[in-house]
């Protein structure tokens, strides 16, 4: 097990690697803001420690899990939260009275970010972009607000989107789904959302779809949160169609963790200023 700052603290990231985690940077400033100032540790556990390590893990206040492990945490909890259970996927645990509660906070930092466009996934048709990985739980929420859902991929995950969209019809068999080519979709869309990592350092020239197709849009969202405007976002503005990056995501779901650990509550403005801090400390360390 190798450990970064996390000897002293009672809250931590388990993952493998952590070489360029932006958590520590984030968690503390939450935890300035709250006035409770205290490190943030660093877990990085190879895949075959994650046995002998877990329980130390449990004996903490609360810890957050990044890949490749929000699957692997689940047998060492008790129960899981609501949106855990429907994801199979836990990113946040709550240790209280002797129970380890999994949550994922990873949805609500995405539904936090989808808003601050000014879009609520209720509002009308949707292109995402990408079916892998956090597409599932992008999806999934799309489908439940009632949305029409387009998705588009690269000619090799024709089969994967195929059972993407068979899960997504068994959760609201009503749902209206259409699957094509990312250079194939038609019509207007209320809101584009890539959740491929397209477009992330240090390949930050590449954009997943041409500037035909984002002006198909009415506001864009980009999961990939370094560079903190990628050329997908920074397309869509030059285009005078809203759009922003995932490092509002990536911050609001650490918020949401402190309001599960101490309900704490955070201001649209106190969270922008963390956005904002965030972003020039990614640029400084994670981009050189």
């Amino acid at each position: 097990m190798t450990q970064t700052n996390a000897q002293t603290s009672n809250f931590g990231l388990l993952g493998h690697p952590l070489g360029h985690s932006m958590s520590p940077f984030i968690h503390e400033a939450l935890f300035a803001l709250s006035g409770r100032p205290q490190p943030y540790g660093l877990h990085d556990v190879a895949p075959e420690n994650l046995k002998t390590e877990a329980p130390h893990l449990l004996a903490s206040q609360g810890f957050n899990i990044t890949i490749p492990y929000k699957v692997e945490i689940i047998p060492f909890l008790t129960e899981l939260s609501e949106k855990a259970k429907l994801y199979q996927s836990v990113n946040t645990v709550e240790i209280k009275d002797d129970c380890y509660i999994g949550h994922n906070t990873d949805v609500d930092g995405f539904l936090h970010g989808i808003r601050s466009l000014g879009v609520e996934l209720s509002q009308g048709p949707v292109l995402m972009l990408g079916s892998g990985g956090v597409a599932n739980m992008v999806s999934t929420e799309v489908v439940l607000a009632g949305s029409p859902l387009t998705i588009a991929v690269r000619k090799e995950d024709v089969e994967q989107v195929a059972a993407l969209k068979e899960r997504l019809l068994k959760i609201k068999p009503e749902a209206e789904i259409t699957t094509c080519l990312l250079d194939q979709p038609k019509g207007s869309y209320r809101v584009l959302i890539n959740t491929t990592p397209v477009g992330m350092y240090p390949n930050t020239h590449a954009c997943p779809v041409t500037p035909e197709i984002i002006r198909q849009a009415e506001a864009v969202f980009d999961l990939v949160y370094n560079p903190f405007e990628t050329q997908l976002v920074q397309t869509a503005k030059s285009l005078g169609i809203p759009a922003k990056g995932g490092l509002s995501m990536l911050v609001w779901q650490a918020a949401v963790a402190h309001e599960i650990w101490f309900g704490d509550q955070f201001t649209d403005e106190e969270i922008q200023q963390v956005i904002l801090q965030a972003k020039e400390y990614m640029e400084a360390h994670f981009q050189a």
